[in-house]
C-alpha cells in the first residue's frame, strides 16, 4: 500500500509519497491516496514515467475527484 509521509507546516500538512503504481498496484494506491484527501498534488515525474508505472490516468483521476494537479 502507498505510504504517505506527513510534514506539518503551520496549519497545513504536506504529504510526500512515491508515485501511485510504482511500488504496488495503481488502483489500490489511488484509492488510498484519494482517502488522504489532498487539495493539490504536484507531480515531479514526467508523463513517460507515469505511463511505465501504469499511472498515466493519474491527472484525470485526480480531476474527477476534484483535486488540483500540477
Amino acid at each position: 500500500m502507498l505510504d504517505i509521509s506527513e510534514i506539518t507546516l503551520s496549519a497545513e500538512i504536506l504529504g510526500i509519497c512515491p508515485m501511485p503504481g510504482r511500488l504496488s498496484p495503481y488502483e489500490a494506491d489511488l484509492e488510498h491516496f484519494l482517502d488522504w484527501r489532498p487539495d493539490l498534488v504536484p507531480t515531479m515525474a514526467p508523463q513517460a514515467e507515469l505511463q511505465r508505472a501504469g499511472a498515466s490516468a493519474f491527472p484525470n483521476d485526480l480531476a474527477q475527484a476534484g483535486i488540483s494537479w500540477l
